[in-house]
């Protein structure tokens, strides 16, 4: 099987949905479903086994399904005449070309895992004109509804890919990149992201948001964080906070099974990762923790047992007095705003947002505190933060208080009147 060949098939399909966009051809999107109708598909399932074992090959089977069933949610828009959604997608640096890439870029590596040839030394997803990206970083495809247009729904391609490939679907797979390793559930989104030049920095914005807890809670005694991934917030909690106990809760043992390739330290009395359920970690805990960070998603998003009212509350008990809750939540996730309200309920109504740079993540920050920090106070704490952490930490007040006020914010505001949001 040429390789090549099976890549020209692919952008063939391209042009036939062009062609139907335009009613040159009529599209059967059964062809588009099934994944076996073209030569890398039938090879995957019947020569591929051998290589079941290789990582590479899982790439390519993630890569591969996702291509055709972007294809397919494309192809069926066309026949449906929802043609505007259709040629969103088929827009230049767009969805099916970003699929395309990702497809040659797994090709690639397998190729290079059986013949040895060097990959491309540019990968597709290193972006290096600068592209938007289309797979959403910090866990989630929040780029892929935001860039496309799709409904909020768009899980189900994923959910069908997980029917496909049962548990294979959803594992936690290794890609290292230029600049950095990445750990991914699936081949729509980057779960967590590791500088290799430097594993003890935040390389996402989002993880760097949810360090805007010190402007609250400045010296931490303990830690929890809800959601390993790729160790980011667990080894730079663990370093930067040297008085600090930083217990990690996950529920994935594969996750866990790959904290020596992203250097994360191992166990100790002031570092702990602990295998469990957080909702069943943290039902019978009772003030024992200063910070929680709740970064916890699998495959398909955020979870609901760690989005319910039940969850949050638990959280809110598990802290101590004067302690701050943190959780990383979707901008265009359509439960965004009942989240909000559950957190601000579990809080007692303080709470405060800001959002990461870029990567359409909001940050929710509830506090447990009977006297919180007004403005003036919060931006004197972020230029000091800033100057210590070299955390730009004024860009998330300045966004706090956007939310809370309703209008931006240029220089200090003019009061230091107390603005927790009220209604979300």
């Amino acid at each position: 099987m040429s390789l090549d060949d099976t890549l020209e098939e692919h952008r063939i399909a391209g042009v036939s949905l062009r062609n139907g966009m335009q009613a040159r051809v009529r599209l059967v999107t059964s062809a588009f479903a099934n994944e076996r109708c073209c030569a890398l598909g039938r090879w995957i399932y019947e020569d591929g086994a051998r290589w079941d074992d290789a990582p590479e090959l899982l790439q390519l089977k993630l890569a591969h399904a996702s291509f055709h069933a972007i294809a397919l949610a494309i192809a069926i828009a066309i026949t449906q005449k929802r043609l505007a959604e259709a040629a969103i997608m088929l827009e230049p640096d767009a969805l099916f070309e970003n699929a395309a890439r990702m497809l040659a870029h797994a090709v690639s590596r397998f190729d290079h895992r059986v013949t040895g040839a060097p990959p491309h030394a540019c990968p597709a997803w290193a972006n290096p004109l600068g592209l938007p990206r289309l797979i959403g970083r910090g866990n989630r495809s929040a780029q892929f509804q935001e860039n496309v247009g799709l409904s909020a729904d768009h899980n189900q391609l994923r959910r069908a890919l997980a029917e496909q490939w049962g548990e294979t679907f959803g594992k936690p797979v290794v890609h290292d990149e230029l600049c950095t390793r990445s750990l991914c559930f699936d081949a729509f989104s980057i779960q967590s992201s590791m500088r290799r030049s430097d594993p003890l920095e935040l390389d996402l914005a989002y993880t760097r948001a949810m360090m805007s807890f010190q402007l609250f809670q400045h010296d931490p005694k303990d830690i929890l964080i809800v959601g390993l991934g790729g160790g980011s917030l667990s080894k730079y909690c663990f370093h930067k906070f040297p008085s600090a106990r930083v217990t990690t809760v996950e529920i994935d043992e594969r996750v866990i099974a790959l904290r020596e390739r992203f250097f994360i330290p191992r166990d100790s009395e002031r570092f702990q990762i602990v295998h469990a359920d957080a909702v069943e970690y943290l039902a019978d805990k009772v003030g024992v923790a200063d910070v929680i960070l709740l970064d916890g998603f699998d495959a398909f998003g955020l979870p609901a047992s760690l989005s319910s009212q039940y969850f949050y509350d638990s959280c809110y008990v598990a802290l101590r007095n004067e302690g701050v809750l943190v959780a990383n939540l979707l901008n265009n996730d359509p439960r965004l705003t009942t989240y909000l309200g559950r957190i601000r309920g579990a809080c007692n109504g303080k709470l405060f947002r800001t959002m990461a740079r870029r990567e359409g993540n909001t940050i929710a920050i509830g506090v447990k505190q009977e006297n919180v920090p007004g403005w003036l106070d919060l931006y004197a704490r972020a230029e000091a933060i800033t100057t210590s952490m070299g955390l730009d930490f004024y860009r998330y007040v300045k966004k706090m208080e956007r939310h809370h006020r309703g209008e931006p914010v240029s220089g200090y505001p003019s009061s230091d009147k107390l603005a927790v949001e009220q209604d979300i």
